[in-house]
């Protein structure tokens, strides 16, 4: 959550930075309502120095990516922010349950084989996975090792039958009392 926080805030940043710094960049004439350059340096610095360092140094390292990105990656990743801001909040959160879900290890891998994929494989998953329904989507994506197996670790459990209390999922298994003659 941290990390989505973090570059959801560099984002919000980005987009602040650019507006005030360079008003035609988001429109073709600066408005009125656009916050002079001074409050928004401010408002920015106020939040940088309520970060922790840990905080600070992924921002410098999210700021370093960025810098190395091309042009062409920072449209697509602007197209992709500026999609999921269109998006019904819930949606969104769904979405970002299901990737926090995943393991890091399986982040990461997920991450890694995507970037060494070439931009045209990547474009060629893209437009295969819109094309399917969403059953065969997940179906691929578990195939291909993208998906979290499935944590229900006992294995699915028969439906409850009325009057056997071993079926209960809610009421624990009785003891039977022991006997004065058991006792040791």
């Amino acid at each position: 959550m941290n990390t989505h926080r973090l570059l959801s805030l560099l984002c919000c940043m980005l987009l602040t930075a650019t507006s005030s710094v360079c008003p035609a960049a988001t429109s073709p004439q600066a408005t009125p309502e656009q916050p002079d350059k001074p409050h928004t340096e401010t408002r920015l610095l106020q939040q940088l120095l309520q970060m922790e360092d840990q905080q600070l140094t992924n921002l410098r390292q999210t700021i370093e990516h960025i810098e190395q990105m091309t042009p062409e990656a920072k449209a697509q990743m602007r197209g992709r922010i500026g999609t999921i801001r269109k998006m019904p909040p819930e949606k969104v959160a769904a979405m970002r349950k299901q990737y926090k879900d995943l393991p890091k290890e399986q982040r990461q891998a997920m991450h890694d084989r995507w970037l060494q994929m070439s931009p045209d494989a990547r474009a060629e998953w893209r437009e295969k996975l819109r094309s399917m329904s969403r059953e065969e989507r997940q179906a691929v994506l578990k195939a291909q090792g993208f998906l979290p197996p499935h944590r229900d670790k006992k294995g699915p459990r028969p439906p409850h039958q009325p009057g056997d209390p071993k079926s209960h999922p809610e009421r624990p298994q009785k003891r039977a009392p022991i006997a004065e003659s058991e006792n040791f």
